[in-house]
Parts: C-alpha cells; structure tokens; sequence
C-alpha cells in the first residue's frame, strides 16, 4: 500500500485584565511570588517564592518568567505536550488560554522539579454519558499531560498542592485540574485529601493509557494477533474491489497544510466526535498548531482517499521517537470497511521505517478507551484526571453539580456494564451523533 508524501515562536509578554491585574499586584513580576495567602501556609517567604520545608516555590506566569526556565526545562526527558516550545504555542494561540502557570520546587543545590501548567478560561464539560449538560465558564489551572519534569517526590507534591491551593484561595482561578498523573503518584493523593473537603473532587476519571513499541525487525502486522491479520488483509482486499483507486497521502511539512485542513474537515463533520464538540476542527487556533508541529518537523498526519475521496486521517506527532496521537476520524458512510484501523496499521509501519523516529520508536495512544487503542496497544498504565475546586461559592456550586452528575453517570455505566449492554450503547450513540 504506497503511502504519497503529501520557526521558532516569538516571547510576549502577557496581556492581563482588570482581573488578572489583581493578580499581578499580589504576584509580583519577580518570578512567581506568590501571595499573601500563601504565608498562612508557609513558615516563611524567601526573595523571589515561597518557603515550604526548606523547598522554595516559584511560579512562572509570563512567557518572560517560564523563558527564564528554558535551559533546565529542554534538558529534560518529557513528551510532545511538555515540550516547553509547544507548551508556549499552545498559550499563545489556544481558545480561552491566558497565561502559563509552571510551577518550580527548588531544594538547595538540587535541581528543580516542575508541573507545567497554563491558566485558561472555559467550561468544565460536565457530562451525563455522553449528554453535555450546562455549565458555566471558569477559570481553569490546568496542568498538562507530560507536565511533571524531574519527578515530584512526596515531598515535593506537598509543597506543589500548597501553591494550587493558595492560587485557587488568592482567586486566580475558580478550579485546578491535573489532566494526567499516574493512579499510584503522590500529588494525586494530595489532591484527594489536602483541600477542604467541600472542594475535592469526589469523582476522579481514571482511564487506561494505551502504548505500543514499534521497535525490532518484524512488520507491525506481523506483530498482531492471527486473527487482526487476517481482518487486515480481508480489508485490503475490499478495498481493492470496490475502489479504482486507494491511497494514503501524508502531510509531514507546511507545503500541502491548506489541503489537509479542508479534507480532514470534510471527514470530521460527519463523524460523532463533531457531534460531541470533540476532536479535530478547522479553526485559526488548529491551524497555528499544526503549522508550528509542520515547521518544527514533527508533524505526521495522514489521509485515506478512495477514489480521490477523503474517508479517514490521522494526525499525530513525532517526537522524539515517540508517536503522539492527537486526532482520528472517519466517514461512517465508508465504515464497513473499517477505514480508521486500515489507515492506522498503514501508518505505524510507515513510522517504524521512518528515520526520524530512530531504532526503537513507540506510539502514545493517549487517553480513552476505544476499540481501535486496545487492539493495537502492547503496552498499558492506569493513568487519572483529577480537580481541585476553589474555597468559593462558585467553586463549590460546581463541584456539587459535577459530583450529582458523576455518580448518576457512574451508577448507570455500572448497570450496562453487568449486563453487557454498555459497548452496544455506545456504538448506538455515536451513530446518532454522526448523524
């Protein structure tokens, strides 16, 4: 199956509103000092962060402050979410982002550990299934997926709960989240027992992260199952009856990005993602995104055409050896032909040949459990996303609001899940949302 090949970012300083000019006054421009709040939890404040059992506390809330960071923070081994170039991309040009928000943990000589975060505005997508239900815009500190550099020790976590904790007290935001930490690490514990109890998340997501290695000799299709070999060649060969032609164009650099945009939007708005307000979209924000990933050499996206018709992509990542899924859709009226999995086992071969990505490459299926990750997955960890809301009332309204809603939403997966019901729900669902 022929598979067709298809600058650095500029430092400025933040804008802030009347809100975050508050802000500011209480944190001075000095990297991250933190607030008057912060000396009731503190035994001391040193020159420059707060001092928490011999640890100093910093936290970075301009592109200046986290640039001041850089020579530790490229230093470390991290994935393409905390790269520090594209961490700045993404608060530069994501919807709703206003500032960063990286917090450092500094402990005499040693160096620092960091939780990389960004301060935005949206809502907390509060669902029922897969019902959207209303919510309000908040003010959100959240702490990315690849956001622990150097490891957070006990310690460490502890210190670092502190600094959310009187961020969220001084009303810089109304909750905090942390998208992905491991079930086992210990800023998870914090999260779930230091806040004020009518602050703490009740209703934690834990999920499975999907990987698989691509290194060694043998072809990815090899590697699967008997019977994922035979689904596979059964779909090449329906292909090759029912389609003159079949093809996977790939997008790599800037030259064809105006084409992929327009053909992967064609595919999107006819898939249940769209319908979820999930997923790929063609906006200006999307755009600058994959143009920096383009121009830094990172880019892998790929498009299934039959018949000079767009039916799937994938658009990932490579860094450093590792490919990082961001988005996969199809058109459902080519789904009998499973276009999504026939595309994917076409492009992780094409990426275990590929150069760029080294001896013993790998695949980062990110979070979410579909059917297409676990099949293809050789490797896996339980991973968590957790909140912590601010001591307000708005804080607490909606942490109220989303525990109701969570334990509804648990209750009910718990009953089709004993009854085998819950996988056929789902496609049914999603059927509907792709209308």
């Amino acid at each position: 199956m022929p598979i067709v090949p298809g600058a650095a970012i500029r430092s400025q300083p933040a804008s802030f509103g009347p809100r975050e000019k508050k802000i500011a006054m209480i944190a001075d421009t000095d990297l991250g000092r933190l607030t008057a709040a912060d000396t009731m939890r503190s035994p001391a404040m040193a020159e420059g962060g707060m001092v928490t059992a011999a640890a100093k506390i910093e936290v970075a809330r301009t592109i200046a402050e986290v640039e001041r960071l850089r020579p530790f923070w490229v230093a470390q081994p991290t994935n393409r979410d905390g790269d520090l170039d594209y961490c700045m991309t993404v608060v530069q040009s994501g919807p709703g982002v206003v500032r960063p928000h990286v917090i450092t943990v500094n402990r005499g000589g040693q160096p620092p550990a960091m939780l990389i975060g960004r301060l935005e505005t949206k809502a907390l997508g509060i669902r029922f299934g897969y019902l959207r239900l209303p919510n309000p815009r908040l003010r959100v500190l959240t702490f990315i997926d690849g956001g622990v550099l150097q490891g957070l020790s006990a310690q460490d976590s502890d210190a670092v709960m502190d600094s959310i904790l009187a961020s969220l007290r001084a009303g810089e935001a109304d909750v905090a989240v942390m998208e992905h930490l491991d079930a086992a690490h210990p800023l998870l514990q914090r999260a779930r027992t230091s806040p004020p109890a009518l602050c703490i998340d009740r209703f934690p997501i834990s999920y499975t992260h999907y990987a698989r290695r691509l290194g060694g000799g043998d072809a990815v299709l090899a590697t699967l199952s008997a019977n994922e070999r035979s689904n596979q060649r059964r779909r090449e060969k329906r292909l090759r009856q029912d389609f003159a032609e079949v093809r996977i164009d790939c997008f790599h650099d800037a030259s064809d990005l105006d084409r992929l945009f327009n053909d992967a939007e064609a595919i999107a708005r006819t898939s249940y993602q769209r319908g979820l307000q999930v997923g790929f979209a063609d906006t200006a924000q999307m755009r600058r995104r994959l143009a920096f990933e383009a121009g830094k050499g990172t880019l892998r996206a790929h498009i299934l055409y039959l018949d000079n018709q767009p039916c799937a992509f994938w658009i990932a990542s490579l860094y450093r050896a590792v490919l990082a899924n961001d988005f996969m859709a199809f058109d459902p009226a080519y789904g009998k032909y499973a276009p999504g999995m026939y595309l994917a086992l076409n492009v992780l071969e094409e990426v275990r040949r590929d150069p760029a990505a080294g001896p013993d490459p790998s695949v980062d299926f990110g979070v979410g459990g579909g059917e297409w990750k676990v099949r293809l997955a050789n490797r896996q960890h339980q991973a968590c996303w957790v909140a912590v809301f601010a001591p307000t009332a708005k804080g607490i309204v909606v942490n109220m609001a989303r525990t109701a809603a969570a334990f509804g939403d648990s209750s009910i997966r718990t009953v089709l899940r004993r009854t085998n019901l819950l996988p056929r729900i789902k496609r049914l669902w999603r059927r509907q949302l792709a209308g």
